[in-house]
């Protein structure tokens, strides 16, 4: 949709993604962030509704004990909650899944992939699971801005977390948004080992 498109049309637009593709589990405010539904390529309402069943939380012991290593060294760095959660391992790693927030963290490699991207960061870029777990963390920004991001993970490396980030990321389909008042900071297990680093924005 461009801006030849009458509000009749865009609210016709809207009623049908409220109808057919957002249930109980993803609201409105969290399937299309303020201001980015217009820049979709066609088909995607078409994508969300083949790809909806596929950005689930698969059930392992690695997601408990990751969305453990997530939350724990959100509040070591930070001394806040990530997200205030209850109930056993199973309901935490679904709350967090589900949070009205962004939430994605890559692994150790020398060149890093995503391991872990909650319900919203799916959505806002635009992957499956399967997909995005596969994908090499660089991929989310542009060429041109990958000097930009490689600093602000050294940083972080560095320090253990850096606050109030402003980037421009890129979804599967090349489109740029913005990413305000991120938090990046590094993941430890248990033992203080670092793991990899977690980014979170709203």
């Amino acid at each position: 949709f461009g801006e030849g498109f009458s509000a009749s049309v865009k609210s016709t637009f809207t009623k049908t993604v409220r109808s057919t593709v957002i249930d109980s589990t993803i609201t409105a405010g969290s399937f299309f962030p303020a201001g980015s539904w217009e820049y979709r390529p066609k088909g995607f309402v078409r994508w969300c509704i083949l790809t909806r069943d596929k950005m689930t939380l698969p059930e392992s012991d690695w997601i408990l004990q990751h969305t453990q290593h997530l939350l724990d060294s959100f509040h070591y760095w930070t001394g806040r909650s990530l997200l205030e959660v209850s109930g056993n391992e199973y309901d935490r790693a679904q709350q967090l899944f589900e949070a009205p927030f962004a939430l994605m963290s890559h692994n150790t490699e020398a060149d890093p992939i995503f391991n872990y991207g909650n319900r919203r960061a799916l959505l806002q870029f635009g992957y499956t699971w399967a997909e995005f777990t596969q994908l090499p963390s660089r991929y989310s920004a542009e060429p041109i801005a990958q000097e930009e991001r490689f600093a602000l993970l050294a940083a972080s490396r560095s320090q253990g977390i850096i606050e109030n980030f402003n980037a421009i990321r890129i979804d599967r389909w090349g489109k740029p948004f913005t990413i305000h008042n991120g938090i990046l900071w590094n993941l430890l297990d248990e033992d203080g080992i670092y793991r990899g680093q977690a980014a979170v924005y709203a």
